[in-house]
């Protein structure tokens, strides 16, 4: 018996297959419209002004980002390590469009930036922009040709109080110190001096940085704007230029070695054509860093007592606020600590011993310094309280501070005058406890004998004894709430130390204390200006040190911005912030302060980025 065959398949009419495939692609067509249609939304293009240039030299680049009405923000660049970014400001511009019978509002906005490499070789220029969580990218990505050799900051040692001789550039950024030789903690003053012969526009794209000093400015906000308006001319091997000084600064080293001070970063952008227009990308020209040899001081001869910044010339003063007192009160004692040396640091000597008399911790007040001088100087006080344990006349003694004079290279010792108090007695006042007790014959009494004289009992007067607070069942339930109150207190204690403010808490709650400061000295200057940009600078660098961390300390810029990237700050937040201090350091060093109009945007900008809550908890 043979077995059926089955018929085998029919095959798909070619006809029907054509219509079927038409209908699949239509409909993945359909499918992926919006998604091409959000993709065409956003256009991000890159442009370089040039291809190639040298090591040093700078190059603009523009980037344009296009969307349907979105905010845009700020673009970030990646892997960026050997090419300074700089922003030189953005334009906007808005446009209609009809498509499909609809009308599509547009909204550009162009961010220049300003390139210099710092090696050689090719680097390619990635940018990324992203909106409502979507990454963005040119469609093609410029590469800029760096030629010559890599940047290496130059170092020099023994530089002290020199000039510059050879007229070889149109601007000389020429860092100097008064002593190239010192003694850790003793008074360096740095100054930053720009000679220029060019029309055009001066901006520190990066400042000098201070590693293993600590700084202190010399120099008001209205002293620097003042000082940037009184320009003078000196002759470089016969050549004319402007000088500026843009910075003065006490520096106190704060360990042995060669230290060294960063050499700074100026731009200049030229004042070219009928009216004074930039042309090209701006100018970059470097300064040199400064090496510092640094002494320990010297251990023959130290006193007792010496604390190690006390290290230049100063005085010590006290004074009460009166006086004459009765027995058990007090006065207040103020010591003042005057003169050249780093008054932020100083600390008060140990007190003497006070006979008849016992004082509290002292308490030190914010150093005053006495700004526009060759040096820094200043006064710091200290105040404590004295309290009168006995009557009569009582001494304060003199207060001594150790300290190191550098110029003389020997220890000194300044002392305070002693203070005379005239105390009165007061028969309520406890008696000061007397070391031992003395007989009549002036031997010390003995054990053996007896404090008082026998009373007989019979002549003690009869008294109805009152009732006794303490009985029975109170002593029994303090007994028994004594450990319930001790426990409660230890729980309260662990929650406090669990759930209180610590040493870090503290310690923000402070720094952002001053960044309000900051922040309202700002704000009261935006009318007028005056010194409204170095504190809202101030606040910034302030801002990025404390969300850098303690290697943020010191650094330069664009290593600090860097540093944030690290930390994991988003590239928008890091773009803002550099946009910002770009923008304070074009009014302190540039042409003015801005209009009104102009602060008050920087002033919001900067109040909504330090606003949000990953900065407030920084």
């Amino acid at each position: 018996m043979t077995r059926a065959s089955s018929p085998a398949p029919r095959a798909m009419p070619r006809r029907r297959f054509v219509a079927t495939a038409i209908t699949g692609v239509a409909a993945l067509a359909v499918a992926g419209l919006p998604s091409l249609a959000r993709a065409a939304e956003v256009q991000v293009h890159a442009t370089l002004g040039r291809a190639q240039i040298d090591v040093g030299q700078s190059v603009y680049l523009q980037v344009e980002v296009s969307t349907e009405g979105q905010s845009i923000p700020s673009p970030r660049f990646v892997g960026l390590d050997e090419v300074a970014v700089s922003s030189r400001g953005t334009s906007s511009g808005m446009s209609v469009e009809y498509s499909n019978g609809r009308s599509v509002r547009r909204s550009t906005k162009t961010f220049t930036y300003v390139l210099t490499p710092r090696a050689a070789g090719e680097h390619p220029i990635k940018v990324e922009v992203e909106i409502a969580g979507q990454v963005y990218r040119p469609a093609t990505t410029p590469t800029l040709l760096a030629t010559g050799e890599d940047y290496e900051p130059e170092l020099e040692h023994d530089k002290a109080s020199d000039a510059p001789t050879s007229p070889d550039a149109e601007v000389i950024v020429w860092p100097v110190v008064d002593k190239a030789t010192a003694y850790v903690g003793e008074q360096i003053i740095y100054e930053l001096e720009i000679y220029e012969r060019a029309r055009g526009n001066l901006t520190i794209a990066a400042a000098p940085t201070f590693k293993d000093f600590w700084s202190e400015d010399l120099q008001t906000a209205q002293q620097q704007q003042q000082q940037r308006r009184n320009t003078e001319q000196r002759l470089v091997g016969g050549v004319p230029y402007r000088v500026h000084e843009t910075m003065r600064r006490a520096l106190f080293p704060q360990k042995a070695g060669t230290l060294t001070i960063g050499g700074p970063e100026v731009q200049l952008q030229e004042l070219t054509g009928p009216f004074f227009g930039g042309s090209g990308p701006p100018q970059t020209f470097m300064g040199r860093g400064l090496a510092i040899e640094v002494q320990p001081l010297p251990t023959e001869g130290r006193p007792k007592g010496f604390r190690a910044n006390s290290v230049g010339q100063f005085r010590i003063t006290a004074e009460v606020d009166r006086a004459q007192l009765t027995q058990g009160e007090a006065v207040r004692l103020s010591l003042r600590i005057s003169g050249t040396g780093n008054i932020a640091l100083i600390e008060l000597p140990e007190p003497p011993s006070l006979a008849g008399l016992r004082s509290y911790e002292p308490k030190p007040e914010t150093p005053k310094f006495e700004l526009g001088k060759a040096k820094l100087q200043g006064s710091r006080v200290y105040t404590m309280l004295v309290i009168s344990d006995e009557a009569g006349e009582l001494e304060i003694p003199a207060f001594e501070l150790p300290y190191f004079d550098p110029d003389a290279g020997e220890y000194k010792v300044a002392q305070s005058k002693p203070i005379k108090l005239v105390v009165e007695a007061n028969p309520d006042a406890a008696p000061a406890p007397e070391p031992t007790s003395k007989r009549d014959d002036g031997g010390e009494r003995g054990d053996d004998e007896l404090l008082a004289p026998a009373i007989a009992s019979d002549t003690l007067p009869r008294v109805t004894p009152r009732e006794r607070r303490l009985t029975s069942k109170r002593w029994w339930v303090g007994s028994l709430a004594a450990p319930a109150v001790l426990g409660l207190g230890w729980l309260g204690a662990k929650l406090r130390e669990r759930f209180g403010p610590d040493d870090d808490a503290r310690a923000r709650n402070q720094e952002l204390a001053r960044r309000r400061a900051l922040l309202n000295e700002a704000n009261a200057a935006v009318d007028s200006g005056e010194g409204f940009y170095p504190n809202l600078a101030a606040l910034l660098q302030a801002a990025a040190v404390q969300r850098a961390g303690s290697e943020g300390v010191g650094l330069t810029r664009e290593r600090l911005m860097k540093l944030l990237d690290k930390r994991g700050v988003a590239a928008e937040e890091v773009t803002q912030l550099r946009e910002l201090l770009d923008a304070c350091d074009a009014a302190r060093f540039g042409a003015g302060s801005g209009d009104v109009a102009q602060r008050r945007e920087h002033l919001e900008r900067a109040r909504a980025l330090l606003g949000r809550r990953t900065w407030r908890r920084a």
